[in-house]
């Protein structure tokens, strides 16, 4: 009898609402960490000139719902795990890994930006010492077949 009374009043109202933010706090952290992997691939998707097309928002919502799945099994986890531990230590770190995840993406968008906008003075310096028009549309088509492959 002495256990089910230890059990009652472990589970206070100050530890569920402690333990349901934290679960809480961490899965709203994990969605903005999507939507700026998103905002980051459309600054590169503009960089590049690539058109930006309603795939990447479908992925993006796809991308929440694959980990929102993943991270119902750790708050089952941590459930259980709150008889013996009081913080969502489960939820925390696959927390964590999604943030990593979306952190090494953001990442390479940026680097995909920056080397888009790199190239972008020197197609201009081409362009302007052409000697003449004929050679600066030469160099203009060429800029225009690369960008249709990287399309394609």
């Amino acid at each position: 009898m002495n256990l089910d009374l230890d059990i009652v009043t472990h589970y206070t109202h100050g530890f569920v609402v402690f333990f349901a933010a934290l679960i809480f706090c961490t899965w709203i952290c994990n969605v903005l960490a999507v939507l700026i992997d998103l905002w980051t691939g459309i600054e590169k998707a503009k960089a590049k000139g690539e058109k930006i097309r309603s795939g990447g928002l479908r992925r993006t919502i796809t991308k929440i719902g694959d980990y929102w799945k993943v991270q119902a099994f750790g708050l089952m986890i941590d459930v259980f795990g709150s008889l013996f531990y009081s913080c969502p230590f489960a939820s925390m770190a696959i927390g964590l890994g999604i943030i990593a995840i979306e952190g090494r993406s953001v990442i390479e968008n940026l680097r995909e930006k920056r080397a888009s906008a790199a190239d972008l003075p020197q197609i201009l310096s081409q362009i302007i010492s052409a000697n003449n028009q004929k050679d600066a549309m030469k160099i203009l088509q060429a800029i225009n077949n690369t960008l249709s492959k990287k399309e394609e």
